[in-house]
């Protein structure tokens, strides 16, 4: 080992520059995240538990594909040139915890994808808002409202060359050990 530690460390560059190379080839993917949260107006912790149980059908509600399909042909606004739904991979997740829901958009054009998230929380608030105009006996409603909006992404989210090349320095050094 001490006659050839120069190997170990040319294979362990060369597989943190194969990496770093293999990984800025990719092409780019942006992610825009919006966060949507439901209130109940005059507060309630029976509406509360409610929203609470209803939240997962709602985040799945939101990121399924006939919505998606809906909101990009304009059916709840103005429709959204040059967006293929299937393409734009629209993530929910539900948190009980305060009531809301974060969706993530992610899109080659990072533009698209801050529109496309603008335009799903519109419209699934749109939705919701439609679905609770009957109040119900206690005079409480559930008002959605965007508490974090989403904006357009400052650099790509994938690849992330700068990360996967010096990860792949050190793991490729067991490698050129063995050789």
């Amino acid at each position: 080992m001490r006659k050839r530690w120069w190997l170990a460390l040319i294979v362990a560059i060369t597989a943190a520059a194969v990496a770093y190379i293999y990984s800025d080839m990719q092409p780019r993917v942006y992610q825009a995240q919006i966060t949507i949260s439901a209130e109940s107006v005059p507060p309630d912790s029976g509406t509360i538990d409610a929203i609470k149980k209803q939240l997962a059908t709602n985040a799945k509600q939101m990121a399924s594909s006939t919505f998606i399909q809906d909101v990009v042909d304009g059916k709840y606004g103005d429709s959204i040139q040059d967006v293929d739904p299937n393409a734009a991979g629209v993530k929910t997740q539900a948190r009980p915890d305060d009531n809301s829901i974060v969706m993530t958009v992610d899109h080659a054009d990072g533009l698209k994808a801050a529109q496309l998230a603008e335009a799903i929380a519109d419209a699934f608030i749109q939705v919701q808002g439609a679905q609770n105009q009957q109040v119900n006996s206690s005079g409480t409603q559930v008002e959605w409202v965007v508490t974090r909006p989403s904006g357009m992404p400052p650099q790509p989210s994938q690849p992330r060359p700068k990360t996967s090349g010096p990860a792949a320095g050190p793991l490729g050094q067991p490698l050129g050990l063995v050789l």
